[in-house]
């Protein structure tokens, strides 16, 4: 059986690291952010149906203007579900515009997008992280419960490289003689056509490794929104 979540603070020194995404602000020299976080009664009843956020989802495609902007694409779906944008596809246009055609950070790019069109709105008021991987996969079903879809940004360790998806559904998969705890995210991306995929993450030797999908991904990063209201 998996570790439970707890209520934890904690402070991260930011690195900027190459590919589509990166996992950190390259901004910001520190960031202070607090876990969601439930009792161990909620902990132990995540739903093994499949849950999602309210609302529609949306899927933006990447063009070859936006083939190196997964993070701005995760961003955009996120807005347009919490209903702080009406059109995500505007949203990674003005990223584009800001930021170019280039790797970059969801959460920089979060805290950008706040700061230029909501100033009046705190982003940490809005929007929690978590970078322990060994707590990623409860984070995220953590905030689909409370109806907050989720940016998720991961890293092949041995390429370098970065990718950022955009998850809105779980499902929680109990343990059996043969595998150990597993959740099963849905998520979109602007890497295909295909609406709704699916990626499973499975509790091993104590610790949470990607076994279908992204299998030579690292969880790096989820960061969560919820709406204004």
């Amino acid at each position: 059986m998996f570790k439970r979540i707890v209520p934890f603070l904690i402070i991260v020194i930011s690195i900027l690291t190459p590919g589509c995404s990166s996992d950190l602000p390259p901004n910001v020299d520190q960031v202070s952010f607090i876990r969601v976080s439930e009792d161990s009664d909620f902990v132990d009843n995540f739903s093994t149906e499949f849950t999602k956020v309210s609302g529609y989802f949306p899927d933006v495609t990447k063009t070859e203007l936006t083939d190196n902007m997964c993070w701005a694409i995760a961003v955009a779906n996120c807005l347009e579900n919490t209903g702080w944008v009406p059109d995500a596809y505007e949203v990674v246009v003005e990223l584009q515009v800001e930021f170019g055609n280039q790797p970059h950070s969801t959460y920089a790019a979060l805290i950008w997008y706040f700061d230029t069109f909501f100033p009046n709105h705190d982003l940490l008021l809005y929007a929690a992280i978590e970078y322990d991987h060994n707590f990623i996969p409860e984070f995220i079903a953590s905030s689909i419960e409370f109806d907050r879809p989720v940016m998720l940004n991961m890293k092949d360790p041995d390429k370098s490289i970065g990718h950022a998806i955009s998850i809105y559904g779980y499902k929680f998969v109990p343990e059996t003689e043969y595998e150990g705890d597993s959740f099963i995210f849905l998520f979109t991306h602007g890497d295909d056509n295909v609406y709704s995929k699916q990626m499973q993450v499975e509790w091993v030797n104590g610790e949470w490794y990607i076994e279908t999908t992204f299998p030579d991904y690292e969880m790096r990063s989820a960061i969560n929104l919820r709406s204004e209201d």
